[in-house]
């Protein structure tokens, strides 16, 4: 009796040993079964199987190319410093002013009262699109004025880059800077009216009004 109970008590061990190593094979395939992130992923049902690191190499690789693409379609204006010469005692020549006006893609109309509001001076163009200055001025006094007409009126909130347009709403009556290569917009201020200095006509025709009057 002893030794069949023995016998036995045997058979039930290697039975509970061998249930204990399935149930532990079945862990290790459950774990085996579940994808982890180093083991290889299927992308949009396709034949080729792409690890994760494949993936990352992969998006990391086009956002590098996408970012030199956009950099070299951005094209990069340089404008040139102002140039200026003396009419006479009392006069300044601007005498790049319409290639920068070309550059910059702004009217020479709207360029020129911003400097005359910005300077207190009268403005006028003589036969070769120069602006004349009607007073002495000196190049870090316009240098100074362009990058403050650039800053407003020319250059991209969003992006910074110089590729807008001005545009004036019918309805609302307010001037907008379109930005060409982002499609931002953005409202502008717009330019106070220029100086204007009394000369002797003036005089002579508010004296003529005056004298009407009485």
């Amino acid at each position: 009796m002893m030794n069949k109970q023995i016998s036995n008590d045997v058979n039930l061990t290697e039975q509970e040993d061998d249930d204990i190593l399935s149930l532990k094979c079945k862990k290790k395939r459950r774990k085996q079964d579940q994808p982890t992130t180093t083991e290889s992923i299927l992308v949009n049902n396709d034949e080729k199987e792409y690890t994760y690191m494949d993936l990352l190499d992969r998006l990391y690789n086009k956002l590098r190319t996408e970012k030199k693409t956009n950099i070299s379609t951005n094209k990069t204006i340089i404008i040139p410093p102002p140039q200026l010469s003396r009419l006479g005692p009392r006069k300044t020549i601007f005498t790049n002013f319409y290639p920068i006006c070309e550059l910059l893609k702004r009217n020479k109309d709207h360029f020129s009262q911003f400097i005359s509001s910005e300077l207190a001076c009268d403005t006028s163009f003589d036969g070769q699109q120069r602006l004349v200055l009607k007073g002495r001025f000196l190049p870090p006094q316009i240098k100074n004025i362009l990058s403050k007409y650039i800053k407003e009126y020319v250059i991209c909130i969003s992006c910074k880059l110089l590729e807008t347009i001005l545009t004036k709403d019918s309805v609302t009556r307010l001037t907008f800077l379109t930005c060409l290569n982002c499609n931002s917009k953005t409202s502008v201020q717009p330019i106070r009216a220029g100086f204007h200095a009394t000369n002797k006509s003036d005089r002579i025709k508010q004296r003529l009004d005056t004298y009407i009057q009485m």
